[in-house]
């Protein structure tokens, strides 16, 4: 099984279930599980499931295995997670399911310090990834943060534009979101207009 950079155990089952019974208490810790949140779990932790049960029908067993988030941290802080950054690849991997299908809410978040404290996970290294989960080196790239070519036309980068900046502007969203998230994506929106600004005074 392969997280970012750091490879685990491929051959053990109960790790592959960890990881899936956290991931699926997270995704319906605020309600219905989103097929944004079972593509982002596929998509990150790329992990072999011996079963031939579809993997949501998987994810709803997980959610309801009796055992709490508690129990599947500490495993993987005993058994499998011997450094520092193999425990941040876990939470950046959790940081990107839980901000699937809408911006990090409270429920999520709450859900993410206490597994960080599981996994000793401390305060700073806590906040360095939820930002790198949040604001991708990509994003400083006018090109990249906008996903626009060097050949696409004016009204092309405004529609971009308009189509990233509804989804993290702080007028549009929940103001029960937690300040660091609300934090983030002000920043977020910040590069994005920085963005803008620059594409359209080169295409002018």
């Amino acid at each position: 099984m392969l997280l970012g950079r750091h490879t685990l155990r491929e051959s053990d089952v109960l790790l592959s279930f960890s990881l899936m019974a956290l991931a699926a208490k997270l995704a319906l810790v605020d309600g219905p599980l989103h097929y944004t949140e079972l593509e982002t779990f596929r998509s990150v932790f790329h992990i072999s499931i011996p079963s031939q049960d579809p993997l949501d029908t998987l994810f709803y067993q997980a959610h309801h295995d009796p055992h709490d988030s508690t129990y599947y941290g500490r495993h993987l802080n005993r058994l499998y997670l011997e450094d520092d950054s193999t425990r941040q690849a876990v939470l950046f991997g959790l940081f990107q399911i839980a901000a699937a299908d809408n911006p990090i809410n409270e429920p999520e978040m709450l859900y993410l310090k206490k597994l960080a404290g599981i996994l000793k996970i401390n305060r700073k290294q806590f906040m360095s990834t939820l930002r790198f989960a949040m604001l991708p080196a990509y994003l400083h790239n006018p090109h990249d943060c906008l996903d626009i070519s060097a050949l696409d036309a004016k009204q092309d980068i405004r529609r971009k534009f308009h189509e990233r900046i509804r989804l993290c502007h702080p007028d549009l969203l929940p103001t029960s979101l937690p300040e660091e998230i609300k934090q983030l994506l002000h920043e977020k929106c910040t590069l994005l207009t920085q963005a803008y600004h620059t594409l359209t005074s080169q295409a002018a």
